[in-house]
């Protein structure tokens, strides 16, 4: 047991004593975990936590996810060599122009196109254009005279789609803007559809009819 000074009135008692029994001032006890350990400990965490970072950055997963290591004293060109020891998914997200990137991305498109081509608004939407260039020029041809368009340069000549066959993936695209003239020189407004494959960018079928949508 060990005797220590009040720090109120100076009177001495144990260190044991939870305060002092002149003036019952408290025995203020050192805390057990200092300062210097707190950041003693905080640093050991950073160290082991950055060190655990580096050692995950050296594996790839495989096919099969089982960690591969790359070796860092080889060039991004023999890791992306079809010898290379790089795993075929590691191939695909980090190297260029390569068979595996090719085979990786040709099946995600793949998979975003056949996701696509189950609804009509995606479907439509993404051949709008291709659709409006090829199918422009058959329909004006569908005038016995004149044909012009009356669409200003924002607004697209077929404003509607509709499947045409679904299972197919082919379209009907729909719109009003084109004029025909008769045989008096007169223009008529025009309703005109225009039948279109997507997957050979083909248009299968026009026609027309007078009308406004």
């Amino acid at each position: 047991m060990a005797l220590i000074n009040c720090k109120e009135c100076g009177h001495r008692f144990s260190n044991k004593a939870k305060a002092c029994p002149i003036c019952a001032a408290p025995n203020k006890k050192k805390p057990f975990v200092t300062i210097w350990g707190l950041l003693f400990i905080i640093i050991a965490i950073a160290v082991a936590g950055n060190h655990n970072k580096n050692d995950s950055a050296q594996n790839t997963t495989t096919e099969d996810n089982t960690p591969t290591t790359i070796n860092p004293n080889h060039s991004l060109a023999e890791d992306c060599s079809p010898t290379g020891n790089s795993s075929v998914l590691w191939k695909a997200a980090n190297c260029k122009d390569t068979p595996e990137q090719r085979a990786f991305n040709a099946a995600q498109h793949s998979n975003v196109s056949a996701a696509c081509k189950k609804d009509i608004h995606c479907w439509g939407e993404q051949y709008s254009n291709d659709s409006e260039v090829r199918c422009a020029e058959p329909v004006e041809k569908l005038s016995t005279y004149n044909a012009k368009w009356i669409n200003s340069w924002i607004e697209p000549k077929f404003s509607a789609f509709r499947w045409l066959n679904q299972e197919n993936g082919t379209l009907t695209y729909v719109g009003d803007k084109l004029e025909f003239q008769n045989g008096f020189g007169a223009y008529q407004n025009y309703i005109y559809e225009c039948d279109y494959d997507p997957s050979t960018k083909t248009v299968l079928n026009v026609r027309a009819y007078p009308g406004h949508l």
